[in-house]
Order: C-alpha cells, then sequence, then structure tokens
C-alpha cells in the first residue's frame, strides 16, 4: 500500500508534505480534520470537505490543509524591559514564571466557519 502524503500549510510557510493521520468529518462544520507530524510534534490540521464523497477516492482532495489551532504570546505592559509577559505555572511540579499564552482557533478557520452560518 502506498503513503498518500498530502500538502499541508503551517503558518506563513510553503506547503509541506505530510501523511494526515486519524481524520474525521465533522459534517455539521463542513470540514474534515487530522493530525501531522511535525518536527517531533503532532499538530491539528483541518480543511474543507465535501460530504458528497466521503471515500478514499475524493476529488476535493486538493483542498489544503490548515492549523487548527494558533498560540498568542502575551506582551508584557510597555513600562517593562521584558518582551512577552510571564505568569506562575507549575511545570513538572516546581512553580516558576513562564511565557504567558493563549490558545485559539486560528483566522482562517473562524472565517470559514462564519461564512457556513
Amino acid at each position: 500500500m502506498a503513503t498518500q502524503c498530502e500538502s499541508i500549510h503551517l503558518g506563513a510557510r510553503s506547503a509541506i508534505q505530510r501523511v494526515v493521520r486519524d481524520r474525521k468529518d465533522e459534517i455539521a462544520l463542513g470540514i474534515q480534520t487530522g493530525v501531522v507530524s511535525h518536527q517531533h510534534d503532532d499538530i491539528p490540521v483541518w480543511r474543507p470537505s465535501n460530504p458528497r464523497a466521503l471515500g478514499l477516492d475524493r476529488s476535493w482532495c486538493d483542498g489544503h490543509w490548515r492549523n487548527v489551532y494558533q498560540l498568542t504570546l502575551s506582551s508584557a505592559p510597555v513600562e517593562s524591559e521584558e518582551l512577552y509577559g510571564r505568569e506562575h505555572d507549575a511545570a513538572e511540579g516546581v512553580v516558576g514564571q513562564l511565557p504567558a499564552a493563549t490558545l485559539s482557533y486560528t483566522p482562517a478557520l473562524r472565517r470559514y466557519l462564519r461564512q457556513r452560518r
């Protein structure tokens, strides 16, 4: 059986070729989700789906896979000498100040879902 690599767009970089695992069709959202491996990390991805073509031989497979989530670092106050905000957090049972970040859906996914309403 041949391995089927597909075009994956992670951020602003050009497309990379990866195998998409754990595919699920989210019919209500009109998307397909999956997971790709890149630089020793598993990354959740999405693309628009076609509910009338759910088999392996999908003509819509040329759609690009993209990130589901984006990570945004919080900025430090203007008067601070540091660039990014920090917050107390526990890492492996030790409490320290780590860069503060929030996880949200990517703008592309939010825009796509808004258009489907």
